[in-house]
């Protein structure tokens, strides 16, 4: 007899849910992701393009319905990827990211049905033709305070990290405007994440 597919519940930004897809139904990381698991597992994807974790940002993820609805879906398994946006000058807090990105987290381990819950470094961001980075995103930002941030609250919290900005560190091809993937970076973010979840044993 078959098992129950277990759920995967991948929250974020405008990454997560594919902002400049073609055919985000398709190519998303969560759809590619799904597909690359297959039966045993059942895909959700939360992302919600302009979102910060911070609850000073601009946008905050926490403030909106689709974070409710990520919890009340009781998923096995939540990835979580913001932080691109908090790295916006109008966002960034240092000493407050890393605390509030714990907080986020828990309120994810917290659920009754005891998930397991990941953490991942946002992808890289470049520069286009020599001009600024898109959407005001800072790449120094998100480089020397996003990335260690979520590493330092994931090691405090004992959960894993996935590593998709060392992933995607020299691949400006993956990109459609320097900051969200292309089709072909979906592909190669979700296959990253479908080898750490079956490499370790978590589906």
């Amino acid at each position: 007899m078959r098992r129950k597919p277990t759920v995967v519940a991948c929250v974020g930004d405008s990454i997560t849910y594919g902002f400049g897809l073609k055919f985000r139904w398709r190519d998303s990381y969560p759809r590619v992701l799904g597909r690359l698991l297959g039966w045993r597992c059942r895909v959700y994807n939360y992302g919600l393009s302009g979102r910060t974790l911070l609850s000073g940002g601009d946008c905050p993820y926490r403030s909106e319905e689709i974070y409710r609805r990520s919890l009340e879906r009781a998923a096995s398994v939540y990835l979580l990827m913001l932080g691109t946006n908090d790295s916006k000058a109008r966002n960034w807090d240092p000493e407050a990211f890393p605390r509030e990105w714990e907080q986020f987290a828990r309120s994810y381990l917290a659920l009754p049905n005891r998930p397991t819950v990941i953490g991942m470094l946002p992808p890289r961001a470049f520069s286009v033709n020599g001009e600024p980075v898109a959407y005001s995103v800072d790449a120094a930002v998100l480089r020397d305070g996003v990335c260690p941030g979520v590493r330092a609250a994931a090691a405090r919290l004992g959960i894993p990290v996935i590593d998709l900005y060392a992933l995607t560190a020299y691949h400006p091809e993956w990109f459609q405007d320097g900051v969200h993937p292309n089709a072909r970076g979906c592909h190669e973010m979700a296959a990253c994440i479908a080898g750490f979840l079956t490499g370790e044993n978590i589906l």
